[in-house]
């Protein structure tokens, strides 16, 4: 983290370069978010604000009470205030109400009026007092009868405001010094900015803050004691206020102690600090004014600064130090004098002692020096023997029970190093002192090892511990229940001085070392045995084993008083584990709960145990064991454990049980299999009659004594239990631990449901359990529910997490209950949500349980979190648990709305409970928060995202419930949200938060946009998602607004071109930043998008539409479209490497599930990497695949960020596409060219590539179709020509494969690519060059779109019609899907043939059509298609036929046709058969009369005027078939019932176009000439067409055209629209309808006349 000496926030460049303005602290930012920002941000920009921040309120940071009352003040001056103005801050939109609050709390609580003020206005930001909205529903009621809110009945909650923001106020005193200690602490913290760490040591070197802060600890506790009420307030006022001058006072000692420990105190101060613990007595007489509970915090924190102020660090014999108290004899003496007077804290009596010691020592090394005789002259007379002084100092201290109290303070204070250190450094005073005894040794072990490691290390090499150690080690084995304390610091400690011990210490009687020994003669302290001596370990009484001290040894005889023991240390060298294995094999043969001596034993070995296995090396482990088993039965040390484990667990020993436990935890990191069976043999699973041992030791003895170490310790065990399972190397029996654990998640079940009423004699156990239980269902449910598909089959899911099915589906059920409304496993947490607001003030305190508290409100919250997304994701039906959250809304609101800190935990559960599924409508979260607590939501929403003094984090929080509820069918919360009605507060013409009338949450994030510059990507990702949501909503549609500024951003960003298309990002860091980019890039788009679709805001529009012509963007967008960087073969390498090294598992089962939300880009962004490290920590080659991993869900990652952006941009360029109806660029029409040629470049390299792919296809054709529609003429011939490559180049890639998609009815992708391919030929313009350039292009499609299409799709759909019994296939998909296709085909055909080819292509066309078997399928489906019909109507008759006609336009496919039986099959098909028998007219046989008119006839006009003579016998054949039908046709024309379409006209123009081509070619001389040379029937005698073959026919007809000419009244009553087409032509306009079919008969007359 980059350090600044500026005071200014440096955030970087805006879009065109320039640097951003630093942000100014506003009238949102607060104390409350400074520290927060302090503890958990490493954002250097938001450390660069606190910078700021803290400069410019300098002034409070250098109070020792803060806002503290200087001087009396007049209500005027606050009530003549229209703003406040505070060190160049301004608060406005300051009412009445507000200044009125603020005099009335300054003046209760003798407060500065102006900080006063101003935090009454940034808590009346985010919660309205009550009385405002009342009078609000009031007023409105007036108007409405009802309201779409619930109206509050209560008319004044005045109480209830001023009690709210008094709590505020005298909370931020404590925040302020909470600051103070917090900068002190990280004056020297390189991670802070230097303006903060400034700060700290401003603080810090602050000549008056130290005296300061004595006088006004004085000053609290002289409150306390006198405990005075407060005049006119409330009785929950004065609680409140005495309440807070307990916390204010525990802050205030904090403060002093980082005071002292970072300045030099005065003796002046020094000795006011004692002469105010005197007032007190040490605190002894405040025990009757505060709650035991804090009175303890209290106590123990003055006794820390107590001892800071006697300097015990300080050895130093200065005697010329005037600055310390230790050389004014004075002072020394009245320091003296009140220790004497009240020596009631032994840990200040002990270190006085010591103090005493130290200067009794200094007078007798400088006897003579001047400052000593000084200071003998001027003390009493007493202080000449200050070590008789310092034994009676010592003396009390020890009836006191120093250890004990010292103990008792290092428990009250183990949550913060801090206070451990000081302890730590306290005891190392201590150490030359000391008379070692089992009780000091365990006061040293309890505070040195929760002591920070250089501590440890400082006593680890301290002279004094080197000696204590030593002389221990010479007495083991008696020695042990000191030594093994002093081995329980360190397990590396433990672990090497255990395994090479050199002395052991025995106890003989008199008699038995008689003539055993001689003295030594070299040394004559030495003795020397002269015989075998058989020693037994402690406690061996079946002397199975002896320790052999043979003739020679050494040893030295110990002075201890004893009468009738003599003790002897011997030399004899030996490892020490060895022994404390069978030593704890003897305590457990003779198991004796009534002796401690052997009980405490046991316990430090099993901790002793339990410190080697948690941080030695797996060798060191195994080494430990193996030595530790040596002279054990079995050679087991586990089994011995187990066994006294098991004796413990029936005698209910519970120290036993604890470190049982502990040691349990150790070696589940290597050896779990081990405690597995040992759990397994031992009692704790038995079932008696009151149900399993733990459960029995809970309920019989623990729930008994108010104490629950062993079910805390088991809890943690049970954690590391199911860690254990996920190893890879572990072998069992799956069925016996998911027993084994299924059990125990019962027990948990069973804790969480009662553990809220039990009894506590230390109530930090009570969060303590709550904690770990429901971090242990969390740990359950993720590893269980977290990875895989959530429908997945147990035998689907990854072996190692399979044993906790059973567990998570207990957890569910009890949890996930839907049939009741008393549900125990939820009340915990309902409870603890119930609390929030009273318990968070209680447990303010910041000691143990304070810590704890915080930790059970934030495993509650998640598990809550974690439970309401499991249920939607299983599917189960709603829980009565969500049902209970949403009646509690209302108090997480307002929880959320005061305490900072918690925002993200109730956010995130709102989050799952507005997104949760329901199967119908879920609960209204705005019906149940009310009006009152809705208005708290809408404005601590709105200030949160205003605020820039905040951490990314909550604004994504924000972001995504916003998202949530857009989504969430929340209906009216989404109206609120996006609209921002509040008539409440425009009633009382109260300003809102923001600008304008209305306190709309989708405005502010438009807002939010304009400082998208600012957010990394990952944020405005976020925030951009949220936006999109709210403009799919029809509310946001309809509401409109003035979004020019908004849209102008998103179009600024997009239009920022993403400088990496032109670098090469080496490192992941890249590839996800880059990722986070592109989602970006996606979500602008998006938005984009649906604005053009919904927005009615013109100016808006028309500058998007700007956009998308802008020919540099739109050049520049093509990039994005191109997905670069894919790398398949780490992909493929890295399933094939895991599936060839781990063969039982499958890669994809560690893909995550959506239970647990993860960052959208990353490492862990695929796999579940927590699960994966757990399974596989032990393989050897794990590390190495793990950054596999890393690679492949990175490149993933980028890829799928591409395509989503290239999808979104589509979107953008579709709904322009839409709405534009001016011409477009043409440089659209070279993006269609470019999305085809990127398909083909691309190609579907893996199944992530699919979408985009078709994305391209479909964008690309409604892009060309706009263009078409639009543009009407084109002028780019060689465009449209590289699009018909393109689209040739795609449809005969492997990756469309037109056939297969034909054939597949769930296919579709190929029709836009082949509507995009008619379209562009739909442009091409017959240019000859051009054609001749592509034409191998064009053969090639002719040969897969027309021959290989058409054969495909005529025998498909002959195949299905023939294959089933029925002949309507109206409703058959397979059917109706073809049908589509073929018109599709049909059209492009339809082109194809307009196309000016030359012969040679058309000939290679013919033979396309003859090689793939084409003519005989469309003629084989002519032929069946009578029995074919959609609708009771044959339309592939009709549709073949149409193929036939627009294949006979080419003559070289017509000679192929004709060839191949054309004319048989157009005569000899059973449809053809119906015609020929006459009587098909339009108005009664539509259908069969287009095959008759648009087919046949005209398939026989094109054929006749391309082949003439040579088909004439075809065509006479054809005539003399179908002369029934001829003859009905002209006959009609003479009925008066005739019905006059076009579909009639049409068809006699044919006939009369045919009788002229015929006599055109001298048909008559042809048959003549034919029949001489065959004898057959003359010419004369044929009737070719009936009613036109004669003049008089002829004539005949044209009378009747000239009479319905000359009678219109008549025709307009016989004409008749019949076709769809004609209809709807007649609807329109019916007159100029008739008009144009009289026009047409016109015609037809004239036809017949010339």
């Amino acid at each position: 983290m980059g350090e600044s000496s500026e005071s200014s926030v440096n955030l970087g460049y805006d879009d065109d370069g320039k640097e951003l303005s630093p942000l100014e602290p506003e009238a949102s930012w607060t104390i409350d978010h400074a520290i927060l920002l302090l503890q958990e941000t490493s954002n250097p920009t938001m450390l660069s604000a606190v910078g700021k921040f803290l400069v410019m309120n300098k002034p409070i940071l250098n109070q020792s009470l803060p806002f503290k009352l200087s001087k009396e003040f007049k209500d005027e001056e606050i009530m003549n205030l229209k703003e406040l103005s505070l060190r160049g801050i301004k608060y406005s939109n300051v009412t009445e109400q507000n200044k009125k609050d603020a005099i009335k709390i300054a003046r209760l609580f003798k407060l500065d009026p102006f900080e006063t003020l101003r935090i009454v206005l940034q808590t009346s930001q985010k919660i309205p007092g009550k009385i405002i909205v009342e009078e609000a529903t009031v007023k409105l009621s007036a108007k409405k009868e009802k309201s779409l809110l619930p109206i509050d009945k209560s008319t004044s909650y005045e109480d209830e405001r001023i009690q709210l923001l008094s709590e505020k106020i005298l909370r931020e005193r404590r925040l302020v010094l909470q600051l103070m200690s917090l900068l002190i602490q990280n004056q020297h913290n390189n991670l802070f900015p230097q303006t903060v760490r400034s700060i700290g040591y401003e603080i810090t070197t602050n000549p008056s803050l130290m005296g300061n802060s004595i006088e006004s600890y004085e000053i609290l506790v002289d409150f306390i004691m006198e405990q005075s009420y407060l005049t006119n307030a409330s009785k929950q006022l004065n609680d409140l206020n005495i309440k807070e001058h307990y916390l204010l006072l525990i802050d205030s000692a904090k403060l002093l102690i980082n005071l002292i420990l970072n300045k030099t105190l005065e003796k002046k101060l020094a000795l006011k600090w004692f002469q105010i613990m005197a007032k007190i007595n040490f605190m002894s007489t405040m025990s009757k004014k505060i709650p035991q509970d804090t009175l303890i915090i209290i106590e123990a924190l003055a006794t820390i600064i107590t001892v800071l102020v006697l300097d015990l660090d300080n050895e130093k014999t200065d005697l010329e130090d005037d600055v310390s108290f230790i050389n004014d004899p004075n002072i020394f003496n009245e320091i003296n004098t009140i220790l004497s007077k009240a020596p009631t804290n032994p840990i200040v009596l002990y270190a006085w002692s010591i103090i005493l010691y130290r200067k009794s020592l200094t007078i007798e090394e400088f006897p003579s020096s001047a400052a000593v005789k000084n200071f003998v002259s001027h003390s009493k007379n007493y202080l000449s023997n200050l070590k008789l002084i310092f034994n009676t100092f010592l003396t009390r201290a020890n009836e006191l029970d120093v250890c004990n109290s010292l103990i008792k303070c290092y428990n009250i204070l183990k949550f913060d190093q801090l206070y451990t250190l000081i302890l730590g450094s306290y005891v190392l005073s201590m150490l030359p002192y000391v008379v070692l005894t089992p009780k000091i040794a365990t006061l040293i072990e309890t505070i040195i090892s929760g002591a920070p490691k250089h501590i440890i290390e400082r006593f680890f090499k301290d002279k004094d511990t080197k000696s204590l150690i030593l002389v221990l080690k010479s007495k083991i084995p008696l020695s042990f229940l000191s030594y093994i304390p002093f081995c329980n610091i360190n397990g590396y400690f433990a672990f090497k001085d255990l395994s090479s011990l050199k002395s052991y210490m025995v106890s003989f009687n008199e008699e038995q070392l008689i003539n055993k020994y001689v003295f030594d003669e070299s040394n004559p302290e030495f003795i020397t045995l002269t015989e075998n001596i058989d020693v037994l370990p402690p406690y061996e009484s079946s002397g199975e084993l002896s320790l052999l001290l043979k003739p020679g040894t050494r040893g030295k005889f110990i002075s201890i008083s004893s009468e009738k023991e003599q003790f002897v240390s011997f030399i004899y060298e030996y490892n020490g584990l060895s022994l404390i294995g069978r030593i704890l094999q003897n305590i457990c043969k003779n198991f004796d709960v009534e002796n401690e001596e052997k009980t405490s034993l046991a316990v430090y070995i099993l901790n002793l145990l339990s410190n080697i296995f948690a941080v030695c090396s797996k060798s060191d482990q195994e080494e430990a064991l193996r030595v530790t088993s040596a002279f054990v039965d079995g050679n087991d040390i586990i089994k011995v454990v187990c066994d006294i484990y098991s004796r413990a667990l029936i005698e209910r020993h519970i120290k036993i049980l604890v470190a049982g436990n502990k040691l349990f935890n150790s070696l589940t990191r290597n050896f779990s299999e081990k405690v597995w069976t040992s759990l397994k043999t031992s009692v704790l699973l038995e079932n008696k009659s009151r149900g399993e041992y733990y459960a029995i030791i809970l309920g019989s003895v623990e729930m008994v004594h108010g104490n629950y170490d062993f079910t805390i310790s088991l809890l943690e065990l049970i954690d590391n239990l199911i860690n254990s399972c996920f190893s890879i190397t572990e072998k069992y029996i799956m069925t016996e631990r998911q027993e084994i654990l299924k059990k125990f998640t019962i027990f948990l079940i069973q804790i969480f449901e009662g553990f809220i009423s039990w009894r506590y004699n230390h109530k930090y156990q009570k969060m303590q359990i709550g904690t770990l239980v429901s971090d242990l269902f969390s740990n359950i449910l993720v590893s269980f529910y977290g990875m895989g598909k959530p429908e997945a089959k147990s035998e689907q899911r990854v072996k190692t997490t399979k044993v906790l099915e059973g567990s998570a589906s207990k957890i569910i059920d009890a949890f996930l209950i839907s049939n009741s409304n008393d549900v125990r496993s939820n009340k915990p947490i309902i409870s603890m949500i119930e609390s929030l607001s009273v318990a968070l003030s209680t447990f303010a305190t910041s000691d143990y349980t304070s810590m704890w508290y915080k930790n059970w409100i934030k495993s509650s919250f998640n598990l809550s979190t974690l439970l309401i997304s499991a249920r939607s994701m299983l599917g189960l039906k709603p829980s009565t648990f969500e049902r209970s959250i949403f009646s509690k809304s209302s108090t997480l609101i307002s929880v959320y709305a005061q305490f900072v800190q918690l925002r993200i935990n109730i956010i995130n559960l709102l989050t799952s409970l507005v997104s949760a599924k329901w199967p119908n409508e879920p609960p209204s979260l705005l019906a149940h928060l009310g009006d009152y607590y809705s208005n708290v939501l809408l404005r601590s929403l709105a200030t949160d995202l205003n605020n820039t003094f905040d951490d990314y984090e909550i604004k994504i929080r924000i972001y995504d419930f916003f998202s949530a509820v857009m989504e969430g069918n929340q209906e009216g919360l989404s109206i609120m949200f996006i609209t921002g009605r509040d008539i409440r507060e425009s009633i009382l013409h109260e300003s809102p938060v923001t600008d304008g009338k209305a306190l709309s949450i989708l405005n502010i994030l438009k807002k939010n946009v304009s400082s998208i510059y600012k957010f990394p990507d990952y944020v405005s990702i976020h925030l951009v998602v949220a936006i999109s949501l709210a403009f799919n909503s029809w509310t946001t549609a309809k509401e409109g607004g003035n979004d020019k500024e908004f849209i102008n951003e998103l179009i600024k960003r997009i239009q920022r071109r993403p400088q990496f298309k032109t670098l090469k990002p080496y490192t992941s860091e890249d590839y996800v930043n880059i990722s986070y980019e592109y989602k970006l890039i996606s979500k602008i788009a998006e938005i984009l998008a649906l604005y053009l679709f919904v927005s009615k805001d013109e100016e808006c529009s028309k500058n998007i539409e700007n956009l998308l012509t802008d020919e540099k963007f739109m050049k520049s967008i093509e990039s994005i479209f191109k997905i670069t960087g894919y790398k398949p073969s780490l992909h493929s390498d890295l399933r094939n490497a895991f599936k060839r090294k781990w063969p039982e598992f499958k890669l994809a089962g560690f893909i995550r599930s959506p239970l647990v939300k993860t960052k959208t880009y990353g490492v862990d962004s695929i796999y579940d990497l927590a699960i994966m490290d757990k399974v596989f920590k032990d393989e050897s080659d794990w590390e190495g695949y793990k950054e596999d991993i890393f690679s492949s869900s990175i490149n993933l990652k980028y890829v799928e960020s591409q395509i989503a952006a290239a999808k979104s941009l589509g979107a953008l360029l579709t709904s322009y596409c839409n709405k534009v109806k001016t011409p477009l660029n043409p440089i659209y029409l070279k993006l269609v060219s470019k999305l085809l040629e990127l398909n083909n470049e691309e190609s579907i390299t893996a199944p992530v590539f699919k979408d985009i792919y078709r994305e391209r296809i479909e964008l690309s054709f409604f892009i060309i179709y706009t263009v078409l529609k639009n543009n009407g003429e084109i002028n780019d011939d060689p465009t449209a020509y590289e699009i018909i490559e393109n689209c040739s180049n795609t449809l005969v890639s492997n990756d469309l494969d037109l056939i297969t998609g034909l054939s597949d009815v769930n296919i579709f992708y190929y029709r836009p690519l082949l509507r995009t391919l008619l379209t562009a030929l739909k442009m091409a313009k017959n240019d000859e060059h051009l054609l001749e350039e592509h034409s191998e292009t064009f053969v090639s499609l002719f040969n897969l779109v027309i021959s290989k299409s058409s054969r495909f799709l005529f025998s498909s759909i002959q195949n299905e019609a023939l294959s089933s019994n029925q002949k309507e296939f109206a409703d058959s998909k397979i059917i109706n899907q073809r049908l589509e296709d073929v018109f599709l085909i049909l059209s492009i055909l339809k082109v194809m043939t307009r196309l000016k080819f030359s012969k040679a292509v058309h000939l290679k066309f013919a033979s396309s059509l003859v090689e793939n078997g084409s003519i005989k399928t469309i003629f084989n489906l002519y032929s069946c298609s009578h029995i074919i019909k959609i609708n009771n109507e044959p339309v592939f008759a009709e549709l073949t036929l149409s193929f036939i006609y627009e294949l006979v336009s080419i003559r070289p496919i017509a000679e192929r046709l004709i060839s191949n039986g054309l004319f048989s099959i157009l005569v000899e098909s059973p449809i053809s058969i119906i015609i020929q028998k006459g009587g098909i007219r339009p108005s009664a046989s539509l259908t069969y009369h287009r095959i008759w008119n648009n087919g046949l006839l005209s398939i026989l006009l094109t054929l006749l005027s391309t082949f003439g003579e040579r088909v004439l016998p075809e065509i006479v054949m054809f005539l003399i078939y179908f002369s029934n039908q001829l003859t009905t046709s002209i006959n009609a024309w003479f009925q008066d019932s005739i019905i006059i379409s076009s579909a009639v006209i049409q068809e006699t123009n044919q006939f009369v176009l045919l009788y002229k081509v015929l006599q055109a070619l001298n048909v008559e001389n042809y048959l003549a000439s034919s029949n001489t040379n065959t004898g057959a029937v003359g010419a004369s005698e044929i009737q070719f067409i009936p009613g036109l073959d004669t003049k008089e026919q002829r004539q005949e007809l044209v009378n009747v055209f000239n009479y319905l000419l000359s009678h219109p009244k008549f025709l307009s009553m016989r004409v008749s629209p019949i076709t769809p087409e004609e209809e709807i032509s007649y609807e329109r306009d019916n007159k100029k309808f008739i008009e144009n079919i009289v026009s047409d008969i016109r015609e037809l007359r004239d036809s017949l006349i010339y």
